[in-house]
């Protein structure tokens, strides 16, 4: 499934060479990428969350976890957006990784614990057995 810039991306070239007209390349465009939701895997879903900082996908509920899951969505749909008003092209898919990226850099720059444990759920962490920090609080 594309974006919101990729159907654009993807038609350009046959609209401007004149391979097929703009009503019949979107159409085009549009029939194939609900016949690819209906057959993918999932794959690329899968392998885009498995960027996301461990911390965020099992802390989610936290106010930290919201904070990071609504920091990403707001970057790229305001990137989105900009790009979309101004005329540039980009695509969706790597607008998302992109600030899947930068919100897990963010999580590590901004960790309590000098070791890089993420910030997420840092409150109350305490050493674990062994002298290892630990990104929550041990009982």
């Amino acid at each position: 499934m594309n974006g919101f810039h990729d159907t654009a991306n993807a038609v350009a070239t046959v609209i401007y060479t004149n391979s097929l007209s703009p009503n019949i390349a979107v159409v085009w465009s549009g029939f194939w990428n609900f016949i690819g939701v209906l057959t993918s895997s999932g794959a690329v879903a899968f392998g885009i969350v498995s960027l996301l900082p461990v911390e965020l996908i099992l802390q989610v509920g936290s106010q930290a976890g919201f904070a990071m899951v609504f920091a990403l969505l707001i970057a790229a749909i305001i990137w989105n957006f900009g790009t979309w008003y101004f005329g540039l092209r980009s695509s969706s898919s790597h607008t998302l990784i992109g600030s899947i990226i930068g919100v897990g850099l963010m999580n590590q720059l901004m960790a309590a614990d000098a070791n890089g444990t993420s910030g997420v759920g840092n409150g109350g962490s305490r050493s674990a057995p062994g002298g290892r920090t630990a990104g929550h609080a041990w009982p």
